[in-house]
């Protein structure tokens, strides 16, 4: 049975606004998120259908608060709080926010695809250089132990979320 933990999943998003560890369960993502500044995740998804997020998630709040959007209304969680996001949302956290978060693999795929065709570079994060660009992630994950997979497979989360996410304190 393929598993992960926190320390074993590989950083593939090291940024002012986040830190992310990222890897492939047999057609599920887990990613384990922590927000290291006030930010508005919207940015991101411009370009998708109601410019909102397209894959449904599953997370559980580890600490901090977790906001998620949505065209008739607004949900906040806090640490302690499990949640279903179906697809439709756009994402804001506060500083200090852990999520542990599971996508269907193929709908992440397919959102970000998404999201890499129509991105473009965000001088709103702090540190950027404006050189940030997506990729579309690769269709079938890599041979290998689960670091390795998630390595290879989601190297994409980290230029996606590069990208997208924009610190709310700017």
């Amino acid at each position: 049975m393929p598993r992960t933990c926190r320390d074993e999943a590989p950083l593939l998003v090291d940024s002012p606004v986040i830190k992310g560890r990222y890897a492939d369960l047999d057609g599920f993502m887990v990613g384990f998120e922590t927000f290291e500044a006030d930010a508005d995740g919207a940015p991101a998804f411009r370009g998708l259908p109601d410019d909102r997020c397209q894959c449904p998630h599953w997370g559980l709040v580890l600490s901090g608060r977790f906001v998620l959007r949505y065209v008739d209304r607004e949900e906040t969680y806090v640490a302690g709080d499990a949640y279903y996001a179906p697809p439709g949302h756009t994402p804001e956290v506060t500083a200090g926010t852990q999520v542990v978060e599971f996508s269907p693999s193929a709908e992440m795929r397919a959102t970000m695809a998404v999201v890499s065709a129509t991105a473009r570079p965000t001088a709103n994060w702090p540190g950027s250089t404006g050189k940030h660009r997506l990729a579309a992630p690769p269709a079938e994950p890599a041979a290998g132990g689960p670091a390795r997979r998630g390595q290879e497979a989601q190297a994409w989360v980290r230029r996606a979320t590069m990208r997208g996410w924009r610190s709310s304190t700017q």
